[in-house]
């Protein structure tokens, strides 16, 4: 049997591209959305062994369906800054495209349908969660997801369609917008900026992005029992250990100055995934070591930081 076709909404985003250079090396075929305006830099790499569909096309959904995928993964959504979270009209916009996955699903008897969730479902957590955590969500991002998982839970399972709704934990390296954390850190710091933090004693399970990238390719593979899975690391790192490894690999003149802001209220001081059921279904996988992840992730936006600088001589 040949390769499973795959279609891909938010191919060109930091998760997106990452799964579909993986799905790429795994010889899978892949179609990928995009809009007139997309910039693809994230898959130059692959681009040229993607099939692109414009979503703003009025007959994208026929060539969607001609391209017949057997899995489909829906990795776009629209509002996932801090700023657009509280935004309800922005975050009830998600179900437009929705309404074309599923349709697109049931025209083509999909085998199997993978929807990016989020760690914002479970609300305000202070420790490891596992699926079955009771949810606190009280923004409109995280309530708009939790109504999402219900709808395709309930329509994959009138449909017959293997589903997986995966909450994506914290994931970091290469490519991820500069509004992030440890993006964030890493260009003020090449810049040698000053930067205002907190105490930075938080606990966070960040996932590099490769590894991430597997994760999802493995369940895009494997044979597998529907239903909810943590996608992270399963451990935590203090953000003050990130920011310290980050300020060794940079020797930045800009200084760091702890605990200049409070923490905000009802600040999580851990934020943590239990990945044990993804384990345990899939298998779990060698994850890169931390620091090696961040000194590749600080190697990247180095080549970025003087490639821009060059650019402008």
């Amino acid at each position: 049997m040949g390769k499973k076709r795959v279609f891909i909404t938010g191919g060109a985003g930091f998760l997106g591209s990452a799964v579909m250079a993986h799905l790429v090396a795994n010889n899978y075929q892949i179609m990928g959305a995009m809009r007139s305006s997309t910039d693809l830099y994230r898959c130059k790499s692959f681009s040229n062994h993607v099939e692109w569909v414009d979503t703003g096309a009025a007959d994208y959904k026929n060539k969607v369906i001609a391209f017949k995928p057997t899995v489909v993964i829906h990795a776009a959504w629209t509002g996932v800054t801090a700023k657009d979270r509280l935004e309800w009209p922005m975050q009830l916009q998600n179900f437009n495209l929705l309404g074309d996955i599923l349709d697109i699903a049931r025209q083509v008897k999909l085998e199997k349908l993978l929807v990016f969730g989020s760690q914002a479902e479970y609300g305000v957590i202070d420790t490891k969660v596992d699926e079955d955590h009771i949810s606190t969500a009280t923004d409109a991002y995280a309530i708009t997801k939790i109504a999402m998982q219900n709808i395709i839970k309930t329509f994959c399972e009138l449909n017959s369609i293997k589903w997986y709704w995966l909450r994506v934990f914290s994931v970091f390296g290469p490519g991820e917008a500069e509004n992030w954390f440890i993006p964030w850190v890493i260009t003020n710091q090449l810049n040698n900026k000053d930067l205002d933090l907190t105490l930075c004693e938080q606990r966070y399970d960040y996932l590099y992005i490769d590894d991430f990238a597997t994760m999802i390719t493995k369940v895009v593979g494997a044979d597998a029992v529907s239903g909810i899975y943590n996608i992270s690391s399963g451990k935590v790192t203090p953000l003050r250990a990130i920011v310290e490894q980050i300020e060794k690999g940079i020797k930045s003149k800009g200084k760091i100055n702890y605990g200049a802001i409070p923490y905000r209220p009802n600040q999580s001081m851990e934020i943590s995934g239990d990945n044990s059921k993804y384990n345990a279904t899939f298998g779990d996988i060698k994850q890169t070591d931390i620091g090696i992840a961040l000194a590749k992730t600080v190697s990247y936006y180095k080549d970025q930081y003087i490639s821009s600088n060059n650019s402008g001589l």
